[in-house]
């Protein structure tokens, strides 16, 4: 397959940029005012809205045509079938099976029983916690969480947490993303009985390793 960036689509897509390049979001408006819903899209359950960013229906049409191009649909739908979409290590990719309710099979093996047996024991294991069943060495109940990982290992609960700050009752979640002892510092009043460390990872083999990882 050619490179992406040498695709009619592709061109077409940076021809129409340059061309929009000068185009203000408050002029986008006044030109349709009605772009709000024209650029809304549910997803999953999620609104997403790019109405308020410089983009417009023909500009979607174009990215939509580009995803064509690459043959994202099928894409799409061999990560969803299970297959080895991992070229590095060989596996398949299965976040959508253990995020959702998908129906996925592994070398003929439904592992859905799997995925949900395991989500029990994490909502069984963060119930205890948050609950003061799980205790410290002391006996006493955890106030405290640090969590430690390197890049989607600590973007993606960051991300959930942030979120749900309004939400949360339970302990207060830290994190450290690095070696740096400076970050270690700032969480030094957390090294006590009453703080639970959790080491976070991806995978159980991952694709590299560097100086940051845990081990």
């Amino acid at each position: 397959m050619v490179p992406f960036t040498d695709t009619p689509s592709w061109h077409a897509l940076l021809a129409y940029r340059d061309a929009r390049a000068a185009t203000t979001l408050e002029s986008l408006w006044k030109e349709d005012p009605a772009r709000g819903d024209a650029l809304t899209f549910q997803c999953a359950g999620i609104a997403v809205d790019f109405s308020k960013q410089r983009i417009d229906p023909h500009a979607v049409r174009l990215l939509a045509e580009l995803a064509r191009e690459r043959d994202v649909p099928a894409c799409i739908a061999t990560l969803f079938a299970g297959e080895k979409v991992n070229i590095t290590e060989g596996r398949p990719a299965l976040h959508m099976a253990l995020r959702g309710d998908e129906r996925v099979s592994v070398d003929g093996q439904d592992i859905y029983p799997e995925v949900q047996r395991n989500r029990e024991r994490m909502r069984v294991f963060a119930e205890a916690v948050r609950e003061g069943q799980w205790r410290g060495a002391t006996g006493e109940k955890f106030t405290h969480v640090l969590a430690l990982g390197i890049g989607g290992s600590s973007l993606g609960p960051k991300l959930v947490i942030e979120a749900l700050r309004g939400e949360a009752d339970g302990p207060q979640v830290r994190f450290v993303q690095s070696i740096d002892p400076a970050e270690f510092e700032l969480c030094e009043s957390m090294w006590s009985a009453h703080s639970y460390k959790l080491k976070r990872s991806p995978r159980r083999r991952t694709r590299f390793t560097t100086p940051e990882s845990p081990s």
